[in-house]
């Protein structure tokens, strides 16, 4: 914090009679100890100044952060911060951590003997269990070449391997994998990709194993012939136009009984 000072001199007083004369008194020290609020991210400030005369009021203005500004600073001001500097960070040298690794692997058996001698506590292994997906990357047609994506989530520990397989034999041409990464909540995922050329009755499938699983996660895929959109659009016209016909057709239906009854009463 900044602390400044202002003064402030009292105009004399205007009289008509002679007043006697008084003994001035002696211009002594004046000192101030706090001079700004006291709230986190302020500093107190001490300063003693003089009054060179009796009638010179002196008082603090302003506040402000830091050192004092050149116009500001005050002869024998004393700047205390509130709160303590932050010590440098120390790092470790090569031989200091050396040794503590080396503390860690000596202590790491002995305590392992004595959990497993004493306390014969069996905690399970977190595993999880992959969600398998296969896709294709662009839209399916029948005898044109596309890319099967192999997706697997909840992989853990992040350690995985894809195998494909086509009628029930495995195939590693045109297959890449990418590397097990995380995502949310403590997730990791891998991809696998295999350029196939799909045909009426082919059968794949993705196998995904774990390290150390007793069972592996598989997925199939089988290629279906998508209807045309064209033709999808024409059936899909039709039915509109035929479900129209049918409620018209109630409806006129529907008017000349209202009609017929209408006449007769």
């Amino acid at each position: 914090m900044t602390c400044s000072s202002g003064s402030r001199r009292l105009a004399p007083r205007l009289s008509s009679r002679r007043r006697s004369p008084k003994r001035r008194s002696r211009p002594g020290r004046k000192s101030a100890t706090k001079c700004c609020p006291s709230s986190p991210g302020f500093q107190t400030c001490t300063f003693r100044f003089s009054s060179p005369r009796p009638e010179v009021r002196r008082s603090v203005k302003t506040c402000q952060f830091a050192q004092p500004a050149v116009p500001q600073r005050l002869p024998g001001a004393h700047w205390r911060s509130r709160l303590p500097d932050f010590q440098p960070e120390t790092q470790l040298s090569e031989a200091q951590i050396e040794t503590r690794k080396k503390i860690c692997d000596e202590v790491l058996p002995v305590l392992t003997r004595f959990s497993d001698m004493y306390i014969q506590i069996q905690f399970p292994e977190a595993r999880g269990i992959p969600h398998v997906e296969v896709f294709t990357l662009r839209p399916l047609v029948l005898g044109q070449p596309n890319v099967l994506v192999c997706s697997a989530r909840n992989i853990f520990p992040p350690v995985a391997s894809i195998e494909w397989t086509s009628q029930g034999q495995p195939f590693t041409q045109g297959v890449s994998s990418t590397p097990v990464f995380p995502v949310q909540e403590m997730d990791f995922q891998i991809f696998s990709y295999a350029e196939v050329t799909p045909q009426a009755g082919d059968i794949y499938s993705c196998t995904v194993k774990g390290q150390g699983g007793r069972f592996d996660t598989i997925a199939y895929w089988v290629p279906k012939d998508p209807v045309a959109s064209k033709l999808l659009e024409n059936i899909l016209c039709g039915l509109a136009v035929a479900v129209g016909g049918v409620f018209t057709i109630v409806g006129v239906v529907l008017l000349a009984l209202s009609c017929r009854a209408w006449n007769q009463d």
